[in-house]
This record gives C-alpha cells, sequence and structure tokens, in this order.
C-alpha cells in the first residue's frame, strides 16, 4: 500500500490558518475541529460534502456478501458495512499533477 513521506496533520492545518490569519493556534485548532465534527456528523447522517476546487466526500454503503477465510477456505457471510470516499475535482487533480 502506498504510504506518503510527509504527512500533514491537523495540527499543521490549524497551524497554517493561525499564521495566515493573526489568531493563536488554539484557536485555529478549535476552529480545524470544528469543521471536521461538522463533516463527520453530516457523514454519518448519509449526507455528502462537497468543497468546491477541492472535492467531495460521499458515504457509501457496501452490501452483504459471500467472503473465503484464506486459511480454511470457508465461506464466510460478510456483513454490509458503511465507508466514506472522496473524489478530488479537478482543480486538485490539476494541481497535483503540476
Amino acid at each position: 500500500m502506498y504510504k506518503p513521506e510527509i504527512v500533514f496533520t491537523g495540527k499543521d492545518i490549524a497551524r497554517t490558518i493561525s499564521d495566515a490569519r493573526g489568531i493563536t493556534r488554539k484557536q485555529a485548532g478549535e476552529y480545524v475541529d470544528s469543521v471536521f465534527e461538522a463533516m463527520k456528523k453530516e457523514l454519518a447522517e448519509g449526507k455528502n460534502i462537497s468543497i468546491y476546487g477541492f472535492g467531495s466526500f460521499e458515504q457509501k454503503v457496501r452490501p452483504e456478501r459471500d467472503g473465503i477465510n484464506p486459511r480454511t477456505k470457508e465461506i464466510v457471510r460478510i456483513p454490509k458495512s458503511h465507508t466514506v470516499v472522496f473524489h478530488p475535482a479537478k482543480a486538485l487533480k490539476d494541481k497535483v499533477s503540476d
């Protein structure tokens, strides 16, 4: 699996906002946390999130299906599950590919 060498965390986002807006890092961190909490809440309610120029987050339901236990070769029932997928906007794709 691909693992990036550099990770940009919530603290990094807060530091960037703090430096750009002249507010404390604590305040910026609270804003970042508020945004992420709001996003989690909306996704948990089954709503999609679209951020212009960045991308969209969408909740997907994986249906119940049969799988095979690789150790015993027994067929097992895998229950349905929920996941979140991200679709980058064209502007983000273009920026990354520069």
